[in-house]
């Protein structure tokens, strides 16, 4: 749970708008809930916004809903995950799908997640959905897939190399 306070002070420019001039708080919760049994794994979490100022400085985001669900199963190297997904290439240059709630930053993936633990030391992965955006999503549909490796380099594995 977030709560904010906004008091007026036009020499920072806060001022004129709702937030300063009328609601003078706000807040952003969240409750998330985790459940796992027989291999499945399930997570849900709900969003609420009350006169936030995390998307837009100037004007209040009010409303609530469901922020994230995601299913998950493991069959011995082979994960799947439906619902929305984080994740990210490498460094995250191509892609990345995160979330950073004090920034209002959730760019989860809503859809289908595979990976695959192909040695101990490489990794393939595929996914395919849309990048949401608050409780909608935009309508490109993404689709990746990656192969990534950790190899150790020397007698003493001082060096790693991650392709």
């Amino acid at each position: 749970m977030n709560v904010n306070f906004f008091q007026r002070d036009s020499a920072i420019n806060a001022a004129n708008n709702p937030l300063y001039d009328n609601f003078l708080s706000g807040g952003e919760s969240w409750l998330g809930l985790r459940y796992s049994y027989k291999g499945f794994t399930a997570t849900l979490r709900a969003d609420a916004f009350h006169n936030s100022n995390r998307y837009n400085p100037t004007q209040a985001l009010n409303g609530w809903g469901l922020g994230a669900w995601q299913l998950s199963k493991t069959f011995n190297d082979l994960t799947i995950t439906a619902g929305y997904i984080y994740d990210q290439i490498g460094s995250g240059i191509m892609f990345r799908a995160y979330e950073d709630r004090g920034l209002l930053i959730d760019n989860a993936l809503v859809g289908l997640h595979l990976k695959y633990q192909l040695t101990d030391n490489i990794e393939l992965k595929g996914f395919t959905g849309q990048s949401k955006f608050l409780f909608d999503q935009y309508k490109p549909v993404i689709k990746g897939f990656a192969a990534e490796g950790n190899f150790a380099l020397g007698k003493e594995g001082q060096v790693y190399i991650v392709p």
